[in-house]
C-alpha cells in the first residue's frame, strides 16, 4: 500500500483426534486424542523514506493435546515481538538493525495406568516456561567489482536465553506431592 506493507496470517485447527490404544488392548481409560492448535502472526512494514524501513512482527501460537487418558495432556503457548531497521547509505553500503523478544511456556501432565487399563493416576506435571532476547546488526559493502560481482557482509548479535524445567511426581492439588 504505497509506503506501508501489512500481512495477517492465521490458523486454526480441531481434531476429535484417534484412539492411540488399539482395539483389544483398549481399557476403560482409554479415550480418543484431540487436539487444538492456532496461530497468528502479523507482520508491518514502513518506508519511511525511500532508502529507511522499520519492520515489525508479532506472532502467537497455542497448542492443546491429550495422549489418550484423562491424566496424558500438554500445552505449548508461544510469543513473539520483533523490530527491524533497515537503511541503504549508498555507497557506504547497507546497514540492519533487528532485535526481538519471544517467551514460551511449555506443560504436561503424565499418567500412570494399571496392566489393565481399567484405572490411571497422575503420575506427574512438568511446567517449562522459558524466552529469550536479542538483536544483530550488520552492514552489507556496496557491491565491488573484481573478479566478479562481491559484497562483504559483517555483524554482530547478542541472545540471552533462560529457561526452568518443573517436574512434580504424584498427585497435587489436595493431595501431597513429592519433588
Amino acid at each position: 500500500f504505497g509506503i506501508f506493507g501489512a500481512a495477517l496470517e492465521g490458523e486454526w485447527l480441531r481434531s476429535d483426534g484417534y484412539r492411540s490404544v488399539s482395539g483389544d488392548d483398549r481399557g476403560p481409560v482409554d479415550r480418543a486424542t484431540p487436539s487444538e492448535h492456532g496461530n497468528l502472526d502479523s507482520r508491518f512494514t514502513l518506508a519511511i523514506t525511500p532508502k529507511f524501513n522499520v519492520t515489525t512482527n508479532l506472532a502467537y501460537f497455542r497448542e492443546v493435546q491429550n495422549g489418550g487418558t484423562r491424566f496424558t495432556t500438554s500445552e505449548v503457548t508461544l510469543g513473539l515481538a520483533s523490530v527491524g531497521f533497515a537503511y541503504d547509505a549508498d555507497s557506504a553500503g547497507r546497514f540492519d538493525l533487528s532485535v526481538f523478544g519471544r517467551r514460551e511456556r511449555f506443560g504436561q501432565v503424565r499418567a500412570r495406568v494399571d496392566e489393565t487399563r481399567e484405572t490411571e493416576s497422575r503420575a506427574g506435571r512438568q511446567s517449562v516456561p522459558s524466552g529469550d532476547e536479542g538483536g544483530s546488526l550488520t552492514w552489507t559493502s556496496p557491491e565491488l567489482r573484481g573478479f566478479g560481482k562481491h559484497q562483504f557482509l559483517r555483524g554482530v548479535d547478542a541472545r540471552h536465553i533462560r529457561g526452568d524445567s518443573t517436574d512434580r511426581r504424584g498427585w497435587w492439588g489436595d493431595q501431597f506431592l513429592t519433588d
